[in-house]
């Protein structure tokens, strides 16, 4: 049975194998699985199953709601993969930064890595407002759709830059989001300029947010720094003072870095 890119049986340990399809299947359902429904979608005998889970439960990958006996997937393996840089963690340098922005600003405060042509949401800090803007730690969107993806763009070399536009077909997701080469192109330069990246409802309508890029050593884009909230209260007369202020915090976190 084939689950994404790996056919179960064609691997050379078939227990690893049906390890990893089952933690494959179990990241993609939020609300968790069934035993039944695991054998189900990979053909794994039950006992065979059955003993995987067990064994990720034990080792906390996974945990079994009492209420649905669904298994679910735990952060473990995020947390595991947590970016570091030269050995430092990367939430562990940041937090207080995040802490200290979202007090100043009142709004919710994320940081973004890149993984691959996405933007990944690492950590957050709700906002202290009643309506405020939360995503998800692990949430993927598209670097162009977002500002913190856009800071990173418009930290990555020309070179890297013509492999993006190489790689991926640029899609609206609303109105407002920047769907051709040259309008993405001409926000990168202004973002270059700025320093930072705004994102005016360009991957859902009524957010935005405004953000900063976070270099290593080699001035390569590690990160994102940004600052969300929903429109009515993160208006346009706001961008360059927030901006300014995710630069900072920016600027903090390589330093301990």
């Amino acid at each position: 049975m084939a689950l994404g890119n790996v056919k179960l049986g064609d691997a050379p340990s078939p227990g690893a194998d049906r390890t990893l399809a089952i933690i494959e299947l179990l990241t993609g359902v939020a609300d968790g699985m069934t035993l039944k429904e695991l054998v189900d979608a990979t053909d794994i005998a039950q006992n065979t199953a059955s003993r995987i889970v067990q064994t990720l439960e034990i080792r906390d990958f996974v945990r079994k709601c009492v209420e649905t006996k669904k298994y679910i997937i735990t952060d473990k393996l995020f947390n595991m993969s947590s970016p570091k840089v030269d050995g430092k963690s990367l939430i562990m340098t940041a937090y207080d930064h995040m802490q200290e922005l979202q007090g100043i600003t009142g709004e919710s405060v994320q940081i973004l890595v890149k993984n691959n042509w996405k933007a990944v949401v690492l950590e957050q800090i709700p906002g202290s407002h009643p309506v405020t803007v939360l995503g998800k730690v692990g949430l993927r969107v598209p670097l162009y759709s977002c500002a913190p993806g856009k800071a990173m763009l418009s930290s990555l070399a020309d070179k890297e830059l013509e492999l993006f536009f190489k790689e991926n077909k640029l899609k609206q997701f609303t109105e407002f989001t920047l769907a051709s080469r040259e309008k993405l192109m001409a926000e990168i330069l202004e973002a270059r300029k700025a320093g930072y990246s705004v994102d005016r409802e360009e991957g859902n309508l009524g957010i935005q947010c405004v953000a900063a890029p976070i270099l290593d050593k080699r001035a390569k884009p590690v990160a994102a720094i940004t600052v969300v909230g929903p429109k009515f209260r993160l208006t346009e007369d706001k961008f360059a003072d927030l901006g300014k202020k995710c630069v900072q915090v920016a600027k903090s976190i390589e330093n301990k870095l």
